[in-house]
C-alpha cells in the first residue's frame, strides 16, 4: 500500500445520521472504541462523573442498534484510562481501566461475550498501576494487557495474559529502577506473537525500548531510539516482525521516526516527517507485512495531515491528506484486509468551530476530504474502524452540546463503488424504495420495497420534540407502531452480510382525534 503519490479525486462518501453514544447531558472526559472486522458490531467505552466518582461506562452496537448503557467500574473509586479490544467476529471483547481508591491505583477488567458483560475482575495486585493497553486475538479466546506500575525511578512495565475470561499472574517486562513509562502492545491474530513498547529513562532522556513474545517467553528489551527525548511510541505486529513509530525531539524539532523488526532485531530508525518543522501525534496501523502511518505537522502557521506506508521494502513518499489552508490535526487511519484501501479521519479547525473530516484511499488515490461531523459541535479526537474492503467504516469523535462533551458516531460509506476497484466479500445493502406511511386510528403502518443484498431491515421512528427513538429490526417489508398525535419521522435501512445500507427517511403528521 503506497498511501498516496497520486492527486486527490472527488469525494464519494455518504453518511448515516449521527448518533450520540454517550448519555445526553453527561460529560465524557475520555473514551475508546473497538469494532468487529466487518464493523457490524462495536463497543464504546467512556469515562464520566456520576456526582461522586468517575465511572467507566459502555455500550455495544449490534445489527445497527446501540444497546443500553452498562456501568463497568464500581462506585468505590474513580475509574480512568479506559481501553477496549474486540475479536474479529465482534462476539467477544475485553475492557480494562485503572481504578483509583484513596492512595492506590489498580487495574480492573470485564469480558464481553455475546451481548453481555461478565463479572468485575482485578488483574494482579499492583497498587500503583496506570496507563493500561489491551489487545485480543481474532477468536477472542486470549487477551494481553500491559501497564505501568510504580512511582518515580521505580516505575516498571507489567503484562498479564487473559484466557477464556480468566487472568494469569502478571509478569514484569522491565526491571525495578529502570523508570519505564507509557507502554503500548500489539498481539497477533492467532496469539502466537506479541510486541510491547515503552519509553525508558536513560542518559537524561526517555528513549524507546521494546520486547517480543514468540510463544513462550519475552525477549530481552532492545533499544530502538538514540539518545534523544521521545514521546507517542506505538507498535504493530507484521507477518515477519513488527513496526514501531514515535516522536523524537532533536535540536528543538519534533520528528516522526520509525523502526522495523525482522529476524529478531530492530533496524536503525528512519526519519519520516519532512525536515524543518514540528510533527505530532503519529498513528500507526499494521496488517500483513504492511504498515501505514499518519501524523500532523506544522507548516506555514497551521497544521497539515500527512501519511506514508511501508509494504516491507521501505516507506513511501509522504503525501498530504488535508485540504489546503485548513489547520488539521489528530489523524487516525484504518486499512482494508489486503492493505490496498484505507480510510483516514482528522480534526479541522475552522474559526471557532471544530469538525471531523474523512478521506478514502483506493486504486492509489486519496479522495478529496469531506466532513463527517456537524459543524458547530466542536468535534475532535476522531477514530475510524473500516470493514475488510475499507468501503465502509464506523467513525467516532468527541462532540459538544454546550459545555458537555459527548461521544458521537456515524457510518461512513464510499458510494462510488465503480471507482474503488473490485469488491471482496458481501456487498452493502442498497437503499429501500417506495417508503410509505399509512395512518390508522391508533397506529402508523410503514411499508417499503425490498433492497438488494438486504436480509432484514432496521426501522427507526422518532417523534419531533421527544428524546429517544423506537427501533426494531424486521425481516418483512412492513411494520407498524402505535402512535398519538404529533409529527414523526421514520427511517428505514437494509441490513445484510455487508453491513447496513443507506438510510431512507420520510416525515409524516398524525392529526389530533
Amino acid at each position: 500500500m503506497a498511501l498516496g503519490m497520486a492527486s486527490p479525486t472527488a469525494a464519494a462518501l455518504s453518511l448515516d445520521p449521527e448518533t450520540t453514544v454517550s448519555a445526553p447531558g453527561q460529560n465524557v472526559t475520555s473514551w475508546e472504541t473497538a469494532a468487529s472486522r466487518d464493523t457490524s458490531r462495536a463497543v464504546a467505552l467512556w469515562r464520566r462523573f456520576d456526582g461522586s466518582h468517575e465511572r467507566i461506562q459502555a455500550r455495544n452496537l449490534e445489527a445497527g442498534t446501540w444497546g443500553p448503557t452498562a456501568i463497568l467500574s464500581p462506585s468505590t473509586g474513580d475509574g480512568g484510562s479506559p481501553q477496549v479490544a474486540m475479536s474479529a467476529s465482534g462476539t467477544t471483547a475485553v475492557a480494562v481501566w485503572k481504578l483509583e481508591t484513596g492512595g492506590t491505583s489498580i487495574i480492573q477488567a470485564r469480558w464481553f461475550n455475546n451481548g453481555s458483560w461478565g463479572p468485575l475482575q482485578q488483574i494482579g495486585s499492583d497498587v500503583a498501576a496506570a496507563d493500561p493497553e489491551v489487545d485480543i486475538t481474532d477468536d477472542g479466546d486470549t487477551a494481553l494487557v500491559v501497564w505501568r506500575n510504580g512511582t518515580g525511578a521505580d516505575r516498571v512495565i507489567r503484562a498479564a495474559w487473559g484466557h477464556h475470561g480468566a487472568w494469569d499472574a502478571p509478569s514484569g517486562l522491565t526491571s525495578a529502577g529502570t523508570d519505564s513509562v507509557t507502554p503500548d502492545v500489539d498481539l497477533s491474530g492467532d496469539g502466537s506473537r506479541a510486541v510491547a513498547i515503552w519509553r525508558r529513562y536513560a542518559g537524561g532522556v526517555y528513549s524507546v525500548e521494546a520486547t517480543e513474545w514468540a510463544g513462550s517467553t519475552w525477549s530481552p528489551p532492545q533499544w530502538l531510539s538514540a539518545s534523544a527525548q521521545t514521546s507517542s511510541a506505538e507498535v504493530g505486529i507484521t507477518d515477519t516482525g513488527a513496526v514501531a513509530a514515535w516522536i523524537e525531539v532533536r535540536d528543538g524539532t519534533y520528528r516522526v521516526l520509525s523502526s522495523r523488526r525482522s529476524a529478531g532485531n530492530w533496524s536503525q530508525e528512519s526519519v519520516l516527517s519532512p525536515a524543518g518543522s514540528n510533527a505530532y501525534t503519529p498513528m500507526l496501523v499494521t496488517r500483513g507485512s504492511a504498515a501505514s502511518l499518519v501524523w500532523s505537522r506544522e507548516v506555514g502557521g497551521i497544521r497539515i495531515v500527512e501519511a506514508s506506508a511501508d509494504s516491507g521494502s521501505g516507506w513511501s513518499a509522504v503525501q498530504v491528506l488535508s485540504r489546503p489552508g485548513e489547520s488539521s490535526y489528530d489523524p487516525h487511519v484504518s486499512v482494508s484486509s489486503d492493505t490496498a484501501s484505507a480510510m483516514a479521519v482528522w480534526t479541522v479547525a475552522a474559526g471557532l468551530d471544530r469538525k471531523v473530516t474523512a478521506s478514502r484511499y483506493a486504486n492509489g488515490v486519496w479522495e478529496t476530504a469531506s466532513e463527517i461531523s456537524s459543524v458547530g459541535q466542536l468535534a475532535g479526537n476522531p477514530v475510524i474502524h473500516v470493514n475488510a474492503t475499507a468501503t465502509s467504516g464506523l467513525g467516532f469523535w468527541r462532540g459538544r452540546d454546550g459545555s458537555v462533551a459527548l461521544l458521537r458516531t456515524t457510518r461512513v460509506t464510499d458510494q462510488a463503488e465503480g471507482g474503488t476497484g473490485p469488491l471482496e466479500g458481501p456487498l452493502r445493502p442498497a437503499a429501500v424504495s417506495r417508503l410509505r406511511t399509512h395512518i390508522t386510528k391508533s397506529h402508523v403502518r410503514i411499508t417499503w420495497r425490498s433492497a438488494a443484498d438486504a436480509t432484514s431491515y432496521r426501522v427507526v421512528l422518532k417523534k419531533r420534540g421527544k428524546d429517544g427513538s423506537r427501533v426494531r429490526v424486521v425481516r418483512v417489508l412492513r411494520t407498524k407502531f402505535a402512535v398519538t398525535s404529533g409529527r414523526f419521522r421514520v427511517t428505514v435501512a437494509g441490513l445484510g452480510a455487508g453491513g447496513r445500507g443507506p438510510a431512507v427517511s420520510k416525515s409524516f403528521r398524525v392529526p389530533r382525534r
